[in-house]
């Protein structure tokens, strides 16, 4: 499991970002406080024609960084979350369509897919939040293959349904296994490096300005650290779509167990 993934496993949301914030807004004035205690501010407005410049060229890439990588987990975030619904509905018509086989292979059908989707929600929903995946599911999910293995259609109707039924298992499946690996893999660390040394960098220029108003300057470091801290505060709770209170519910596959229940 990798570090990030275990801090939004261990840590409640609310508190990782506000120890997130107030890390950054301490390290900010930390810097501030350093260079002010050996840096004259009339010498630090002598260079202000350099550090200006410097500073407009770091705050832009790094901002290019930043709303690159937030933009790539919120896209993969919300893919996750259709692929989903889409693996959830598929199970959902698998239900309804075995309607178009006789008994008692129809009634074999819909207890396979009724407890393969019960073990999804009761026993792989939790351990995807470490990305783990779920051995009884796995097992539960080729049982579904073994009941259409086991049956050969009679009619041209049947044949039809058998064969969009085999369609849409094979798309479960493969949604499914998405999913694992949405709940396993993340931003790479070398990447995390980079936007933490990138934001560090970027709030360290901020205390090379010789402002005159000292307080106001520790209050401008201090939304600058913020700003920064919440965007990757935002990156970290969206790089786990299964892991976290901001997590992804099973709500989708609890649809279908309640369209079975009230069938």
């Amino acid at each position: 499991m990798a570090f990030t993934q275990f801090l939004l496993l261990k840590i409640p949301t609310g508190v990782l970002g506000a120890i997130m914030v107030i890390l950054a807004i301490a390290i900010a004035l930390g810097f501030l406080l350093l260079v002010r205690r050996f840096s004259r501010i009339e010498r630090l407005r002598q260079h202000h024609d350099i550090a200006g410049p410097f500073f407009g060229t770091v705050g832009v890439i790094y901002a290019v960084l930043l709303a690159f990588v937030v933009i790539i987990v919120w896209q993969n975030f919300d893919q996750a979350k259709k692929d989903v619904i889409s693996e959830a509905s598929h199970y959902a018509d698998l239900y309804r369509d075995a309607a178009a086989f006789p008994e008692p292979y129809k009634n074999h059908i819909r207890g396979a897919v009724e407890t393969c989707v019960s073990a999804v929600v009761e026993d792989e929903w939790p351990k995807l939040a470490s990305g783990q995946r779920s051995e009884l599911t796995d097992d539960l999910f080729m049982n579904i293959w073994e009941v259409y293995l086991n049956y050969e259609p009679q009619s041209e109707s049947e044949r039809a349904f058998y064969s969009e039924s085999i369609g849409k298992l094979n798309e479960a499946g493969e949604l499914r296994a998405q999913r694992i690996e949405d709940a396993s893999s993340g931003i790479h660390m070398i990447l995390w490096f980079t936007l933490l040394a990138g934001g560090l960098i970027t709030i360290a220029f901020t205390s090379f300005f010789g402002s005159k108003y000292f307080r106001a300057h520790m209050i401008m470091s201090a939304l600058c650290a913020t700003l920064i801290s919440l965007l990757l505060f935002l990156a970290l709770v969206l790089d786990y779509p299964f892991t976290g209170d901001m997590s992804i519910p099973p709500d989708a596959f609890t649809n279908v167990l309640d369209m079975i229940d009230g069938r």
